[in-house]
């Protein structure tokens, strides 16, 4: 009887390890499809924030070009003839800058509000890593 008991233990062993590892197999997959879709969802968020900075940016680009075309002009003008409309152009050329670098500025804090970074990702995986190293200990 105790031989019989011991050749059907192998077997329910091999069938138990079989089944430890196709669950092992389905978890790893489920935690990995778990990151990646965290993962996607917070680069659409980050995505958004670049969406909104990038024209501001180039507004910003466009008016301080403007700007320095205008202030080169009112230079020119104001250095030429030291009256007139030169101090016209002098002050749209500095309406223009406070235009960009205003531009500028809400463009900025929208990036760094954000960030750039996954960070809901990242401190996920850092929480699995420690997770992962204690159960490492343990066995």
């Amino acid at each position: 009887m105790i031989n019989q008991s011991q050749n059907q233990n192998p077997q329910e062993n091999m069938k138990s390890v079989v089944a430890a590892i196709k669950e092992l197999k389905e978890d790893t997959a489920n935690f990995l499809q778990t990151r990646y879709q965290m993962l996607l969802a917070e680069l659409k968020q980050k995505i958004s924030a670049v969406k909104l900075a990038l024209p501001l940016f180039a507004v910003a680009a466009v008016f301080a070009l403007l700007s320095l075309f205008v202030l080169t002009g009112a230079l020119v003008f104001v250095v030429g003839q030291a009256i007139g409309i030169g101090w016209a152009l002098l002050v749209i050329g500095v309406l223009y800058l406070i235009i960009a670098g205003a531009c500028a500025w809400i463009g900025l804090n929208a990036l760094t509000s954000e960030g750039v970074a996954p960070k809901r990702t990242l401190e996920v995986l850092k929480q699995d890593q420690v997770w992962l190293q204690t159960e490492a200990r343990s066995v």
